[in-house]
Parts: C-alpha cells; structure tokens; sequence
C-alpha cells in the first residue's frame, strides 16, 4: 500500500468517525425527545405503549442499572417521573464515555496522517481510552446503585416493591484492559522507530 492510499484510507477512517459522532449524538436527541415525552404522557398514553410492547400490567418489573421497581395496580404515576430522569442521566453518562473515546479516535487518526501512528502522543490516548471505558462505567454504576438507593424506598408504597443493587461492567472493564494491551504495543512501536530513525 502506498502512502498515498494510506492516507486516503485514514482520510475516510477520519469521516466514519465524525459520522458515528454525529449519528451518536441524533439517537441520544431522539431518547431525549421521547423520555421528555414519556414524562408529560398521561398513563393511558404509557399503558397503550406497554400493552403494544407485550408488557404485562397486571406486574410490571421496570429494571435498569442499579434499581429495580415491580409495580402492581399500574401505579405509573408514581414512578414515571424518577425512572426517566434517572434513564436520561444514565444515557447522558454513557454518551460522554462514548464521545470522549470518539475524540481520541479522532486524534490519533489526525496524528496519523501527519506522523504516522506509532507516536508517543497516540500511546496516551489510548491509555487514557481504556482507562475512562474501564473504570467510567464503573464509577457510573456506583451512582446509578446510589441514586436507586434514594428512589427505591419512595417509589409506589404499597403497590410495589423497589431495590437497589449494584452492577460490575466486566465488559467495559475487558475492554478497557484489552486497550492498555494495544498502547503497550504502540509503545514498542515507538520504540522501534526510534531505534530505526537513530541507525539511518
């Protein structure tokens, strides 16, 4: 491959990313829209939508990360307000782990064209990458658990039961490992091209 198709491969790399960002940020509009929707409806616009979804009403369980309501006798009321607020923080946070990883994907394709990849710059990046994907959600996680803490005992007395619980992303955590891995590898990259750049 030559270097001029390297750099038009990295050009259009450049643009999908840009693209995904951009697409990222429509859904999350359109979540948005639909949880403010959600949060003025009337519980017969909620109970139409959760028939047309197949939910039982008679015992709905509501389960997200870090709280969990089972509702009985359809107290929406009660509980439509705090779960969708707690639904839109859930998806602001993810959205900002995926924008910041976005941004230095961005980055290192920019540093690439330029300087190629294996630059020290773009061992960083991807430090810092798989640390906010490994430990962000996380520390997420543990506010979603403190946050359903604080509904649980508030939602549907009576009618229902709510807890809190917490939940351990091995994934994110996975992940985050398998990108300290790759920047160990841009590191020896790094390495190797220096030792090249001091024998010419």
């Amino acid at each position: 491959m030559t270097k001029a198709s390297k750099a038009s491969l990295l050009t259009i790399l450049r643009a999908a990313v840009t693209l995904l960002g951009i697409a990222l940020l429509f859904l999350v509009l359109v979540d948005v829209v639909l949880i403010l929707v959600f949060m003025v409806a009337g519980d017969g616009a909620v109970n139409a939508y959760l028939e047309w979804k197949n939910f039982p009403l008679d015992a709905l369980m509501l389960h997200t990360t870090g709280f969990a309501v089972m509702l009985r006798d359809q107290p929406l009321d009660t509980v439509r307000t705090p779960m969708l607020l707690y639904s839109l923080g859930m998806e602001t946070g993810y959205t900002l782990i995926r924008l910041v990883a976005l941004f230095y994907i961005r980055r290192i394709l920019d540093d690439s064209v330029r300087q190629g990849p294996f630059i020290m710059k773009n061992v960083n990046r991807i430090r810092i990458m798989g640390t906010v994907i490994g430990l962000a959600p996380q520390a997420l996680n543990v506010l979603a658990w403190q946050a359903g803490g604080v509904f649980a005992p508030h939602v549907a007395p009576g009618k229902g039961e709510a807890f809190a619980f917490f939940w351990f992303d091995t994934n994110a955590l996975f992940l985050g490992v398998i990108l300290w891995v790759l920047a160990e590898a841009f590191r020896q990259g790094v390495r190797i091209r220096e030792d090249q750049d001091l024998t010419i």
